[in-house]
């Protein structure tokens, strides 16, 4: 007995098949690892874009934005996004102005609108310490989108699990006009 244990200790037949059997496992893991890295990234990345997208067609707006307009962005987001995820967008349009002493700069919020499942911002302090700093008289949109991003498989080594992703675009219109959200009262998107 203690001579065939000897010889099966030093035997290297079927060496290959035993190596591949305890490498395999690392092997599967790493593959999915990079699978699932690779796809938050991709997503993250697609995310910005369509963020970015969406803020360059708001600021070469001439004129006003509705809702049916608005609607339009959202669905523009969904179609930039692969409609995969749950997303949500919203637009504020803030204006830097002098206070009546001429001295005082004070960045007002103008209006914000966002999809349904998403609060508009209804005070400028929600969003102030994230705006790049604004010329006096000068207007920015300011466009977030939020998507939900579940990955394929969650790998707890790696910490890719169900995340939002959040994007902060801050643009200047490309137009003199000052850009003005028509709610149907007037024609030139007054209220």
């Amino acid at each position: 007995m203690k001579t065939l244990i000897k010889r099966f200790l030093k035997g290297e037949r079927a060496s290959l098949a035993v190596e591949a059997v305890m490498v395999l496992p690392l092997l599967l893991f790493a593959y999915g690892g990079m699978f699932v890295l690779w796809d938050a990234v991709k997503t993250k990345n697609i995310s910005q874009n369509a963020a970015y997208t969406i803020s360059d067609m708001i600021s070469r707006e001439p004129g006003s934005i509705n809702q049916a307009y608005f609607d339009g962005l959202h669905r523009m987001l969904e179609f930039l996004t692969y409609g995969e995820h749950d997303s949500k967008l919203r637009v504020s349009v803030v204006r830097n102005d002098l206070l009546e002493d001429d001295v005082t700069e004070e960045v007002r919020l103008q209006w914000s609108k966002s999809t349904d499942d998403w609060f508009p911002i209804d005070s400028i302090e929600r969003i102030e310490d994230s705006l790049p700093p604004i010329a006096v008289g000068d207007v920015a949109i300011v466009v977030e989108t939020n998507m939900t991003y579940v990955p394929l498989f969650e790998l707890l080594g790696l910490g890719i699990k169900t995340q939002t992703m959040y994007n902060f675009v801050v643009t200047r219109p490309r137009t003199a006009n000052q850009l003005k959200w028509n709610d149907g009262t007037t024609d030139d998107g007054t209220t």
